[in-house]
């Protein structure tokens, strides 16, 4: 039954530009990393940098608004008001749908630093991009279901703005407070893993690895998973 709910969300995004979006974004992103780190000798570093540090917020803000602009314009809830669904099924099963698109957009990713690793100078084994690039899918999966709620009650430019404000406005992830934003999570996981730090200059030392951002963004989505199904299935019935 579950697969069924799934599948209605991936058809969804069928005939719309997302699916290109899902490419062209992640290849526009390592060829501007490209064109601006190439000569540092830092390229693999830096692209997992920025991805950690902006990359996946402005994705994630960016293809998850889409989909509920998809299915405004299309009526998709209208639509769904006449079937005989489960409700809390059918907004879980979009919200799977964005995990998947994560999970190809980190596969991509992956493949993309590993083929740039050949053209950086100083060399980090690709374990080391590896586990920080899923490392960042999992330190921001958090943002699928606040995404998807605050673009289905307001519209994508607030989505957008919140993940743009988000990445610019970030506190000292050095500092206490720094650690409680969540928009610090996926950046403080790498560091360790890609040797640099979050404003771009190499580590001189080596710093300890750090699991909580993952486990806290876990808890972090499944408590906006709450909200986030509580309040579809309100306004769903109202």
């Amino acid at each position: 039954m579950m697969k069924r709910y799934l599948n209605i969300n991936i058809l969804k995004t069928k005939r719309s530009g997302i699916r290109k979006l899902l490419l062209i974004f992640p290849i526009l992103f390592v060829l501007l990393d490209f064109l601006l780190f190439s000569s540092t000798g830092y390229l693999s570093t830096s692209i997992v940098n920025q991805w950690s540090y902006f990359g996946m917020d402005i994705f994630l803000s960016i293809i998850l608004s889409m989909i509920i602009l998809n299915d405004k314009k299309a009526n998709y809830i209208d639509f769904a008001k006449s079937l005989p669904i489960n409700t809390i099924k059918y907004e879980f099963a979009n919200i799977l749908n964005g995990i998947v698109i994560s999970i190809i957009v980190s596969i991509l990713m992956t493949i993309f630093v590993i083929i740039m690793n050949l053209f950086t100078k100083y060399y980090l084994p690709a374990s080391h991009y590896i586990i920080a690039i899923w490392g960042i899918f999992l330190c921001t999966i958090w943002m699928i279901p606040l995404y998807l709620l605050i673009s289905r009650k307001t519209n994508w430019f607030i989505t957008f703005l919140i993940a743009i404000v988000g990445a610019i406005l970030r506190l000292d992830p050095h500092s206490l407070i720094g650690k409680i934003d969540p928009f610090n999570w996926g950046a403080i996981f790498t560091v360790p893993w890609i040797k640099m730090n979050i404003n771009g200059i190499p580590l001189n030392s080596n710093i300890s690895y750090a699991v909580w951002p993952i486990i806290a963004s876990i808890i972090f989505f499944l408590i906006l998973l709450v909200v986030d199904l509580s309040i579809y299935k309100k306004d769903f019935e109202s």
